[in-house]
């Protein structure tokens, strides 16, 4: 349903083979388990909390989750550092600024001046307003 939306080659891939698996097979089911169990929730007017790590910001899949935050699928994210680090940059540039294996033999991942002090002028900057961290993010 959002393969479409996915920037990325191989994301796109994924889903489309996910897609195309038979209801009954052994792969499907656990994914399939996870959208009952979101449609339910959402029809019971409960909320669908998504947390998430960098990577899924990191391969591409920000516009599927935009996508379902709009269409009120996903009621809030939980994240760690490295998806705010990640959706910052690709929100702020279309892409993040450092190769994680490239960088992270030597320690040094992590340590982008711009970034960090990017993301601190934007909560300094929110915070008179009110909104908090995250609440404008994904995207906006």
């Amino acid at each position: 349903m959002f393969a479409n939306t996915l920037p990325s080659h191989r994301s796109r891939r994924l889903v489309l083979i996910l897609l195309r698996l038979p209801a009954a097979s052994a792969r499907r089911r656990p994914a399939a388990r996870v959208v009952d169990a979101v449609v339910t929730a959402r029809r019971a007017g409960r909320p669908v909390v998504l947390a998430i790590g960098g990577h899924v910001i990191k391969c591409g899949l920000q516009p599927v989750l935009k996508a379902l935050i709009e269409a009120d699928v996903i009621t809030a994210v939980a994240m760690n550092g490295s998806a705010a680090i990640h959706d910052f940059e690709v929100s702020l540039i279309g892409a993040t600024s450092e190769d994680v294996g490239a960088v992270l033999h030597a320690g040094d991942f992590g340590f982008a001046e711009e970034t960090g002090g990017g993301m601190n002028r934007a909560l300094k900057a929110a915070l008179p307003t009110g909104i908090g961290f995250g609440e404008q993010s994904v995207g906006t």
